[in-house]
């Protein structure tokens, strides 16, 4: 797993994230530490490189924090299907190990 100064991202200084709406906002250096953190207990719960997890999260700085750590796993995250039949197939062609509502 990859940091994120080692993708090019600015300076661990710099703004990385700014929700208004819910008050947050995180400095590039915060982010990573807490993706990171984030990502270790998801490895914990068995989530491994090519790992899904299905979440309905709403556009939300905890969603961003969620696939900033998922990458750093090496999961990937998916949106829920609208019907069964769809989340099924979806579950069977794929190692989705969780999902996040």
């Amino acid at each position: 797993a990859s940091s994120l100064a080692s993708l090019g991202a600015p300076p661990p200084s710099a703004l990385a994230l700014l929700a208004p709406q819910q008050g947050i906002s995180m400095e590039y250096g915060q982010l990573d530490l807490k993706a990171r953190q984030l990502a270790t207990g998801l490895e914990d719960l068995g989530y491994v490189a090519g790992s899904v997890i299905i979440s309905d999260f709403p556009n939300t700085a905890e969603n961003l924090l969620l696939q900033c750590a998922l990458a750093h796993v090496g999961a990937a995250i998916a949106t829920p299907p609208k019907d069964e039949a769809a989340m099924a197939a979806l579950c069977a062609a794929h190692d989705v190990r969780g999902v996040v509502t």
